[in-house]
């Protein structure tokens, strides 16, 4: 009961990890008014950053970080084409994100 207990609380401290607002990631959502040669020199280097970091990720974890962001797919949609469950599907996406945000967090 208390490894079970334990478990849950892990879970829970994990979804309350700090997030960061889209509007302040993504430039693109400036009004055309607001952005400038700087901003947009700004979103192109941090596409060209993002782009070359996915490339570096292994293989499987290439394939469903498109199909999830660039195709819109879910896990449950993702794993009948990657060959693997749902669960693993997301876990995959999981470590995915989390080594695209370790190497982005490293660049700075």
């Amino acid at each position: 009961m208390f490894r079970i207990a334990r478990n849950v609380a892990i879970d829970a401290s994990r979804r309350r990890r700090d997030a960061i607002p889209l509007e302040d990631v993504s430039l693109d959502r400036l009004p055309v008014e607001k952005r400038s040669p700087e901003t947009e020199f700004l979103r192109a280097e941090r596409a060209t950053e993002l782009a070359d970091l996915v490339r570096a990720l292994p293989e499987a974890q290439r394939d469903a970080i498109a199909l999830r962001y660039s195709a819109g797919l879910t896990a449950r949609e993702i794993s009948p084409v990657i060959g693997k469950s749902e669960a693993a599907t997301q876990k995959l996406l999981t470590r995915a994100l989390a080594a695209l945000k370790e190497a982005y967090d490293g660049q700075a």
